[in-house]
């Protein structure tokens, strides 16, 4: 059914025949539990009244529920009532004679409710109107009239009467009429304007719930039949059997045609509340009695819920063209158009009956105080039950949510005229609860001490105030959290809220810590604190609220967050267990605010803008307000730890990075001092209280630094507001400082801000006056003010003129409008003066204080309550209040002057005697003694305290009424949510003292005093360190988008690490110090955990202090090479041989000349620990080897990861078993915690604390401490990231920076070592890191890591960094470098990373060409290096790169002449630099890892190629003369006669380009080609001549005498062929016959001798017959080349032959026999020769021509062939005849 009734709508009716049944129902079980009774229960009238309702509902059922009138009804159950047989029933007596006496008034014996909702009284009587007593709820005072009981009585439960009682006293039915069950209403109130109006409801609770009511309000009837009384009847409502109609007009009919006007089973509201409220039952015993309670408190929560849930039903059924036109009306009365009342048909409302608000209130009151009744007797009788107190609860939250409009639909809250909230009854029931939350006894009755019955013991009182916050709380959320559209309409109930909820709450919050003995200080328990903490919290988050209570938050977070966090830390050391006991009761009270604060900056916050970016911005950038954000940061900054100074900012961390370290400890800052000093007075903040303060700062970072959910409109509108309040802040920051110098001295302050045009010039006393006024928040000291204010000032001097603002009349001025800015309407005088020595601190010298009195008794004389225009009208004049003014100051200092005896003080008498009478020129008649002795006991009980917001730092009354009277003259109405410059200003401001927390959290800030008893405390130092890391890793995250604040930020946590600029110790004593500080290593996961996130924004100077790090834990021996991978590891294999490696580290270790002996057993520093055979030894090759404290210049070895002391080796197992890596370090710190969490558990030492454990501490598993901490290192940061990271860095950022760091970090280094040894000079202003030679190389290998992982960036990098950095490093030529340039070894991994980048240029195909042909300056004449054989070098590195560069042949094929230039340079080097001494271990056997023989492999993969074919340049044949060189310098002959092979090979290629053309070379591919081969046939006939080894000559030789026999010839041009001929084989034949003929050796050799002898022949005479065409074209050239010939062949055969030569083959070879072969072959050649010249034409029989005439002259001086010229010449004719003929023929 949907019939409009006190119903929820959205549940349905029953129908008629239900209702009927469930009446007759509940009916029946009422008399069935009477039937259990006495006789007079059983059978009396009120069981035939239930009878008879039986009836009637029977009745109506027969007849089909006909329409009827509702007397008719009546009439019919009184009809039934009389017709039944029922006897009279006694009742008790007391009721009727004294029902006070039995603790039950009848029901008519009620008075009318003091105040009804629909009276409308004004607001002021609102205000004024007390809290209604309930005339229901008996008293204490009453109850002890009667019988006592053995349970403690009920409100409601009245003790059992005698039997006697029942005899002698009886009441009919009859003396009780139905209409007197209920109290007489007064008459209707007018209707409200709307689509309803509220009306009085019927006094008659109707013939339904009446027998119900009866049994209820019937004393004499126990406690269970009372309770199913109530039971059944409020099932009968809340199913909807019974219910409260809406009237007329109707507006729906149901399904069978019943209407709200004939719904036959009808009640009221009201009547049954009064009802339920008169509730008396017999007490039986306590189980029974609190069901009755609970039953009477479930009632009333219904009875309430149904008032409201009538307008809800009316709302659903309202039709929806009256709901748009509603919606018209209340658009058009936002626009401003007035509100019409909407007619509905035929112009009637809906009349809606409604209890009124004082109902409402007596059933709030009642369940309220059966409640506290339940916990008062628990507490007392010892069985407190919270599940019933809880119930209680429930209850009246529920009657909260019904009265405030909870259950309003979306419709109802915008549209007012259907909310279901009552107005009246909500602000009663707020301000009630106000009122008990101040209240000392909690709750207080009526006058003539009927509270008494109320009073307890402080638990009570305290779980009152929880209760009624709860409830507070309610209210709020049901009232604004759901509708709080609506609610802010109604200003009252605002006004409550602003006015007296916030102070309330604040001074209940404040009175943690009120002063002991204060008189009227409230102590506050943690659960009260707890829930006024809430209260704030709650207030916060509703935005509408928060815009409201602008100036109450104010006062809430300085007052009372900021004032409790300044307490924390200024707590004195606790002198004794009282003290110690004292702490414990605040530190749980400051964890519950700190909890609060947490809540709020964390939880809370609009969609753009946090809390904490929306306090600053409405506060510390308002000009008027105080600095809210700025102050909670810095005292959350105090708590953990930080020091900040007078302006706020952070008193940084500093290490000493000068050129010189200076030793001893660091001197801390003269404002750090003071600060560490007053850390020694007071007690340091608890643990867990500092980690909720770090809680809070984190939260604030978190949200400043998220990202904005919603983006700015524009550019244009933002841009106007956020430079007005960045100017607005500077301003203010201007009135700070102006404020500081008020303070020293008022005419600097003044100046200062005229000079900065904060003040109209010239100056006017309102301005200064002003400035007066609200300069408390920026800092004006309340001393400075008072005494300016009461300075007399200078009289004008035609001398010399005073200062504008000195002038006596402008003192008097500036008072008079300091005056008037207070506003003291309906005050008090008293309260007035309080108020106003509120804001300054009153002089001490008469004359001062005279003078502002008078000025303060001129303008709240002339207001205030006493005088003329107020309502006391006590004061005639301001003089009156002059007198009255000074002799109340000076009663307040003589009461409360400890100097002063008790009997000495000024007594009431005293003080009234000498204010009654000023005298009639002051005051027409005495001043009343009731009015001057409450003067006197306000003045006694409550101090006057000029000091703070109050003595204590605590609100006062006086002070919030000052506050609140400013707040309402000032516009509040800001919007924040556009202002882009609000983070960066916010940022800008809170980031100092952030990062002092950080420092302090760090012990930055610490000063440890052994000496005095202060040691270090080791408790909660790693619960601090982890905060420090999540405050240190948020602050940085979020402040990167301000690479400014960044980079401050960065580069002083990494100072914090100590591994920066602290020099001024050895190694040994750095590494303690890092290794015991757990802050230090903090810092160090921070930085580099925010390095690796945000390279981009690090800045060059953050990279310096990275890589500085990370070279100071490499020299520390802290950086981990057994993780994969790791920065102590090249991604590459090593270029040398572990053999190689061994030799060469021991060199740069020990020196040159050592000597391999044995097994390397430790570079380095460390090494030198191992090498020492005692500690003398140590400390003296300590001092040889050091230059320098820091004894970096020992540290050689770059990948030194030897173990240190008795160090066990690193336990991989472990390690690789554990589920952590830092890539998933996600948060930091819950990452920091979990690793010293596996330390724990894995029986590993914590850390060690007082900084003397010995270098060698072993853990419980043998493990050391530096390896602890490098394994915890290793896991916590990825060091590896800072290379493999770097791919995703931005190279004009992040990439450039890193890498340029690097490069400046070397330099530096470089120049220092040059200007150590005196080399080069510097500056003083010169600075650089100091590196030592091995961080130095590692240097340069990250260099080249971060270079190779940018594949995509290489070119980049190369062309813009490495190239110039390269060439600084090892080239010549520059103005700062010298010639040479010592091999250390940051320049051996300079030099191996030019070979790594030059094989990954080729296989990227990358600038190869470039790259490459940087490899010139790896050796001279380009290179600096200064290079002996004996010394030590790079040749063995040189060769393997190279090597593996030409392993790449496809990557070759694409180099330029550039590239190749370079890598055949290089292969020079190489192989000129293998076979020497130091590298060949047995003559003729070279090594695998030789440089020729590295050379070779190279040069022999080029040569063979088939993608090099044609790209390896002809000059190669450098390369390979090199190599032959190296074969003869080591006496390897495989090696020269291989290089001698590769020069065919070059040969044959340069054969193969030109044999497959067509056609012939043009004259400059001729010389090009004669170029080229040229060298190459000298390269082959170099080893000819000059090789020791026979071998060789003979391969060299052969190879030139085939080189002169290809095809060569005929392309080169004939001149080059003489010059080759002339040139290389005559010369070189020449020689080597010579140098054969004069051998002098066994056998052996004579037969080598031979072989070579015929190579030597053959070389003579085969290319010379082969180019003898070409030869004859140059006849000149020609015949010198024969007549050369000639003589070679006259010195060969000129003796004649040898007598005892054998033909014998196999006889011995011998000299003579050699001489005899070698003349044989010679003439066989030489015959040859003839005959073909003479078959040319060219030589003749006769000697006719100059050739043939030398020819045969030349033969016949050779003895050996002088008989065979005829037969030569006979043969010559004969095979030229022949050669004729056949000519012919053909």
């Amino acid at each position: 059914m949907s019939i409009p009734a006190s119903f929820p709508p959205n549940q349905t009716l029953p129908t008629p025949h239900q209702a009927a049944r469930h009446i007759a129902t509940e009916a029946s079980t009422l008399l069935t539990s009477l039937r259990g009774g006495p006789p007079h229960v059983a059978r009396g009238e009120l069981a035939g009244g239930l009878h008879a309702l039986r009836s009637l509902v029977r009745g109506m059922a027969m007849e089909g529920f006909p329409t009827h009138d509702h007397h008719a009804v009546n009439q019919t159950f009184d009809d039934h009532r009389s017709g039944s047989n029922t006897a009279v029933v006694p009742l008790s007596s007391p009721r009727k004679e004294n029902p006070e006496s039995q603790g039950a008034a009848p029901v008519a014996s009620l008075p009318p409710p003091p105040l009804s909702d629909e009276a409308q009284p004004d607001e002021q009587d609102v205000q004024n109107a007390s809290i209604p007593e309930c005339p229901t709820t008996p008293t204490t005072q009453s109850r002890q009239t009667l019988p006592m009981h053995p349970n403690t009585p009920t409100p409601h439960a009245v003790p059992s009467p005698t039997k006697q009682d029942r005899a002698t006293d009886s009441l009919l039915l009859e003396d009780w009429p139905r209409n007197n069950y209920v109290p007489k209403l007064e008459e209707d109130t007018p209707s409200q304007e709307g689509i309803h109006e509220t009306i009085t409801p019927n006094n008659d609770p109707g013939p339904y719930a009446a027998p119900f009511l009866a049994v209820i309000i019937d004393p004499r009837f126990s406690g269970p039949h009372t309770l199913v009384a109530l039971r059944a009847l409020h099932r009968l409502l809340s199913r909807g059997s019974i219910v409260q109609l809406c009237t007329e007009p109707t507006t729906s009919v149901d399904d069978n045609g019943l209407t709200a006007n004939n719904y036959p089973f009808y009640t009221h509201l009201q009547p049954i509340a009064l009802g339920v409220l008169a509730c008396r039952f017999e007490q039986t015993d306590a189980g029974a009695d609190e069901a009755v309670e609970m039953a009477i408190a479930d009632l009333l929560g219904l009875v309430v819920e149904f008032d409201g849930a009538g307008v809800r039903s009316v709302e659903k059924n309202v039709e929806k063209s009256m709901l748009e036109k509603v919606r018209e009306k209340k658009r058009s009365v936002k626009q401003g158009q007035p509100m019409h009342v909407l007619p509905q048909s035929g112009n009637k409302k809906i009349r809606i009956p409604r209890l009124p608000a004082s109902v409402i209130m007596e059933a709030f009151h009642a369940v309220f105080i059966t409640r506290q009744t339940f916990v008062k007797g628990g507490i007392h009788m010892g069985h407190y039950s919270p599940a019933l107190s809880n119930h209680f609860e429930q209850v009246l939250m529920k009657m909260i949510h019904c009265v405030f409009g909870g259950e309003d639909s979306a419709n109802a809250r915008t549209i007012r005229e259907l909310s279901s909230r009552h107005e009246g009854a909500a602000r009663a029931i707020l301000e009630f609860l106000i009122d008990q939350i101040l209240s000392v006894s909690l709750l207080r009755g009526g006058e003539g001490g009927n509270s008494n019955w109320m009073e307890g013991n402080a638990m009570q009182q305290q779980d009152g105030r929880v209760l009624c916050l709860r409830l507070i709380q309610c209210c709020i959320k049901t009232g604004w959290g759901v509708s709080g559209a609506v609610l802010e309409e109604d200003a009252a109930l605002l006004r409550i809220v602003e006015d007296d909820l916030c102070l309330a709450l604040l001074t209940t919050g404040q009175a943690t810590w009120a002063e002991d003995g204060l008189q009227g200080a409230i102590t506050t328990s943690p659960g009260v604190l707890s829930e006024v903490c809430s209260t704030f919290s709650l207030l916060w988050s509703l935005g509408h609220l928060r815009k409201r209570l602008h100036s109450q938050f104010v006062a809430i977070f300085s007052g009372f967050y900021q004032r409790a966090l300044s307490l924390l830390r200024k707590r004195p050391l606790p002198e004794d267990g009282l003290a110690f006991q004292s702490y414990i009761a605040f530190d749980l009270e400051a964890e519950v605010i700190l909890e609060s604060l947490v809540d709020i900056l964390c939880l809370h916050g609009g969609s753009s803008l946090s809390t904490l970016e929306e306090l600053f911005g409405t506060y510390d950038c308002s000009m008027t307000e105080l600095d809210v954000a700025s102050g909670l940061l810095v005292e959350l900054s105090l708590c953990c730890g930080g020091c900040v100074d007078e302006e706020g900012e952070a008193v940084r961390y500093s290490a000493p990075m000068s050129k010189t370290a200076s030793s001893g400890s660091r001197t801390p800052s003269s404002k750090e001092g003071s600060a560490q000093q007053m850390s020694l007075r007071y007690r340091p903040v608890p643990d867990h209280l500092k980690e909720l303060c770090s809680q809070a700062l984190l939260g604030c970072i978190k949200q400043l630094c998220r990202a904005s959910d919603q983006t700015d409109a524009g550019e244009n509108e933002t841009d106007a507001p956020g430079r007005s309040l960045r100017k607005t802040k500077e301003q203010k920051r201007v009135l700070h400082h102006a404020a500081k110098l008020f303070n020293e001295k008022p005419s600097k302050g003044i100046q200062y801000l005229l000079d900065n045009d904060m003040l109209p010039n010239p100056v006017t006393p309102e301005s200064v006056s002003s400035f007066l006024r609200n300069g408390l928040v920026v800092g004006l000291d309340k001393a400075a003010v008072g005494q300016y204010l009461g300075e007399k000032g200078k009289a004008p001097s035609p001398e010399k003129s005073p200062a504008v603002w000195d002038l006596e009349s402008f003192h008097k001025d500036v008072l008079a409008a300091f005056c008037s800015s207070f506003s003291f309407e309906k005050q008090s005088l008293v309260d007035g003066l309080r108020m106003f020595l509120a804001t300054f601190r009153l002089p001490g010298e008469a004359q001062m204080i005279d003078r502002i009195l008078q000025g303060f008794s001129e303008s709240c004389g002339c207001s205030c309550e006493e005088s003329v225009n107020g309502s006391l009208k006590l004061f005639r004049s301001s003089d009156a209040a002059y007198l009255l003014s000074f002799s109340i100051i000076m009663l307040n200092t003589d009461l409360h002057n400890d100097n002063i005896r008790a009997d000495r003080k000024m007594k009431v008498n005293d003080f009234v005697k000498n204010n009654t009478n000023y005298g009639k020129e002051i005051s027409d008649s005495d001043l009343p003694r009731d009015y001057l002795e409450k003067l006197y006991n306000n003045i006694k009980t409550n101090q006057i305290r000029t000091l703070g917001e109050g003595a204590d730092g605590s609100m006062t009354i006086e002070r919030w009424k000052d506050v609140m009277s400013g707040a309402k003259s000032q516009s509040t109405e800001s919007d924040l949510r556009g202002i882009k410059d609000l983070k960066e200003l916010l940022l800008e401001t809170s980031w100092q003292p952030i990062f002092s927390a950080i420092s302090g959290l760090w012990g930055m800030n610490r000063i440890d005093r052994d000496d005095e008893g202060f040691e270090l405390i080791r408790t909660g130092r790693l619960q601090n360190a982890r905060l420090g890391v999540e405050l240190a890793y948020e602050l940085l995250s979020g402040a990167s988008g301000r690479p400014d604040i960044f980079q401050d930020l960065f580069s002083h946590v990494c100072l914090m690490s100590g591994l920066l600029g602290e020099y001024n110790a050895g190694p040994d004593e750095r590494s303690l110090q890092f290794m015991n500080s757990i802050e230090r290593q903090s810092a160090l996961i921070v930085a580099m955990k925010v390095c690796l996130e945000h390279g981009d924004v690090v800045g060059l100077d953050g990279w310096k202090c990275v890589w500085g790090m990370i070279f100071e834990l490499r020299d520390l021996q802290l950086l981990s090479a057994r993780t994969i991978p790791t920065l102590m590891a090249e991604s590459d294999a090593d270029l040398l041989s572990p053999d190689a490696r061994l030799d060469f580290s021991n060199r740069i270790t020990r020196g040159e000349g050592y000597e391999n002996e044995g097994p390397r057993q430790g570079g380095g520093l460390f090494g030198l620990f191992r090498a020492a055979s005692s500690t003398d030894d140590l400390r003296n090759q300590m001092q040889d080897l050091a230059s320098s404290v820091h004894c970096k210049d020992v540290q050689l070895l770059w990948d030194d990861v030897a173990l240190s002391d008795d160090e066990s080796d690193y336990d991989s197992e472990r390690n690789e078993s554990s589920s952590f890596s830092p890539r998933n370090m996600s948060p930091i710190g819950v990452a920091f915690q979990h690793r010293f969490a596996t330390e724990n558990a894995s029986g590993e030492h914590d850390m060690p604390v007082t900084g003397l454990e010995r270098l060698d501490a072993e853990g419980a598993d043998g493990e050391s401490l530096r390896a602890r901490v490098r394994d915890r290192l290793a896991q916590l940061i990825d060091f590896y990231g800072l290379v493999s990271e770097s791919r995703f860095l931005d190279f004009n950022l992040g990439l450039s920076d890193s890498i340029n760091a690097l490069v400046e970090i070397i330099h530096d280094a470089s120049k220092q070592a040059s200007a150590a040894n005196g080399m080069i000079e510097v500056d003083d202003s010169f600075f650089g890191l100091p590196l030592s030679p091995a961080s130095e190389a590692l240097a340069e290998i990250i260099l080249c890591e971060i270079t190779l992982k940018n594949r995509d960036r290489f070119a980049t990098i190369w062309e813009n960094i490495l190239t110039a950095h390269y060439n600084h490093r090892l080239s010549k030529g520059s103005d700062d470098q010298l010639d040479t340039l010592k091999l250390t070894p940051g320049i051996e991994k300079c030099v191996t990373s030019v070979l790594r980048m030059c094989n990954f240029a080729i296989s990227r195909n990358v600038i190869a060409s470039d790259v490459l042909g940087t490899l010139n300056i790896l050796h001279p004449p380009f290179g600096s290096l200064f290079w002996s054989p004996l010394e030590l070098n790079l040749d063995k590195h040189l060769s393997e790169g190279i090597w593996r560069i030409c392993q790449n042949v496809d990557g070759l094929s694409q180099v330029n002449s550039r590239g190749w230039e370079g890598i055949l340079g290089l292969l020079e080097w190489c192989a000129s630099r293998g076979g020497l001494p130091s590298s060949v271990h047995q003559p003729g056997i070279l090594a695998d890892d030789d440089p020729s023989l590295q050379a070779f492999r190279s040069l022999h993969l080029l040569l063979h190629a088939n993608e090099l074919k044609d790209s390896v340049p002809p000059s190669v044949v450098t390369a390979l003369r090199c190599l032959v060189e190296a074969g003869e310098r080591a006496n390897s002959t495989r090696l020269s006669i291989a290089g001698l092979d590769l020069l065919q090979v070059l040969h044959l290629r340069l054969e193969s380009s030109i044999s497959g053309r067509n056609q012939s070379l043009s004259e400059v591919e001729s010389k090009t080609l004669a170029r080229h081969w040229l060298p190459i046939l000298e390269a082959i006939a170099e080893p000819a001549e000059k090789s020791r080894n026979t071998g060789v000559r003979q391969q060299a030789i052969s190879l030139l005498t085939d080189a002169l026999l290809d095809s060569h010839g005929s392309n080169v041009p004939k001149s080059t062929i003489c010059c080759t001929f002339n040139g290389l084989c005559i010369p070189l034949a020449e020689k080597r016959i010579t140098d054969l003929l004069r051998t002098r050796g066994d056998d052996n050799d004579y037969e080598n001798t031979m072989v070579e002898l015929e190579l030597c022949i053959s070389l003579l005479f085969k290319p010379l017959l082969h180019h003898l065409k070409a030869l004859l074209s140059i006849e000149t050239e020609f015949i010198g080349i024969w007549i050369s010939l000639l003589g070679i062949m006259t010195q060969l055969l000129g003796n004649e032959p040898c007598s005892n030569y054998s033909r014998n083959p196999r006889a011995v070879v011998s000299k003579e026999s050699l001489l005899q072969r070698t003349k044989e072959l010679g003439s066989e050649h030489l015959r040859n020769a003839i005959m073909v010249m003479f078959a040319l034409g060219v030589l003749t029989e006769d000697a006719d021509n100059e050739l043939s005439s030398v020819t045969w002259a030349a033969i016949g001086s050779i003895g050996y062939c002088k008989p065979l010229v005829h037969e030569w010449k006979q043969s010559a004719m004969v095979d030229t005849s022949i050669t004729v003929e056949t000519n012919a023929e053909v």
